[in-house]
């Protein structure tokens, strides 16, 4: 089995390699509310890697990293997927104090204790109530939207957190842990990569199915539409027109019956003047 730092240090690469991919999906694709959030809990994981690394030249600064990074990756992925499906944020932003009292909590025991063993229950105690609020907040998003792929995720996410939990009990090795730690982070971002087009491909068929519907209905305006079109026969004399059944009529009808066009009355300056003249004869 390879030693702790090794597995650390692959990590902190993976980390690199999934910040690297969602920043070049975000480039080349539509993203939705949450997907910046995301990005920033790669970050803050890879972070907490290089935490552990510090540890063994630096153990007070390496633990408050730790402590810090880890709560604010998990606290991140809950805020992000919480604003991904409800399109808004509803994690109050109190919620962001946790890394820092978990931060104060961590020195506070290093500096009486310097016990690892109770740090590593105290980072557990912090993830684990950022556990609890994910449960209690993902209850209010409505049943449709829960689909297989967000359960699979979800899922995933929670078994990331009990392995970190576990991670400090006899029960589960370190080494073990944060290797399927790893190999979890991977699978959930491509889970989150595959939500995404999920979403895009629903509003593109809902989209299609808007424009024919669209469309139906400007397809039957333009059939309610009166136009004349072709020859029509005139009297040169009366003016009278001729319709499609042969019978002969004024102009006015002819013109009330075809179109939805209504006359108005009233005489052009030509008429007035000839009958002012035929009036003062």
């Amino acid at each position: 089995m390879l030693d702790v730092k090794t597995i650390f240090f692959n990590n902190i690469i993976v980390s690199f390699c999934l910040i690297a991919v969602m920043l070049a999906y975000n480039l080349s694709n539509k993203t939705y509310p949450g997907h910046n959030k995301w990005i920033g809990s790669v970050v803050c994981m890879m972070l907490a890697y290089v935490g552990f690394l510090l540890r063994s030249t630096h153990p007070l600064l390496g633990v408050v990293i730790c402590q810090f990074f880890f709560t604010a990756t998990y606290l991140l992925h809950l805020d992000g997927y919480c604003e991904f499906f409800q399109n808004r944020r509803i994690i109050h932003k109190g919620y962001y104090l946790i890394p820092v009292m978990a931060v104060i909590s961590v020195v506070i025991i290093y500096s009486k204790f310097a016990d690892a063993t109770l740090i590593v229950k105290s980072m557990a105690f912090w993830i684990s109530l950022i556990l609890v609020n994910t449960v209690l907040l993902l209850r209010k998003i409505s049943i449709e939207k829960k689909g297989v792929l967000l359960q699979l995720s979800l899922g995933l996410n929670l078994l990331n957190l009990l392995m970190f939990a576990f991670s400090c009990t006899p029960w589960v090795q370190l080494e073990y842990a944060i290797f399927v730690q790893n190999l979890i982070n991977v699978m959930v971002t491509i889970l989150y990569i595959l939500l995404h087009n999920q979403r895009a491909e629903e509003e593109l068929a809902l989209s299609k199915n808007n424009l024919l519907l669209s469309n139906q209905r400007l397809s039957t305006t333009l059939g309610e539409l009166k136009v004349l079109h072709g020859s029509i026969p005139i009297c040169e004399c009366c003016k009278s027109v001729q319709d499609e059944s042969g019978s002969w009529m004024v102009f006015e009808r002819y013109i009330k019956n075809k179109t939805e066009a209504a006359f108005t009355h009233g005489i052009c300056p030509e008429c007035k003047n000839k009958i002012l003249a035929a009036g003062e004869k």
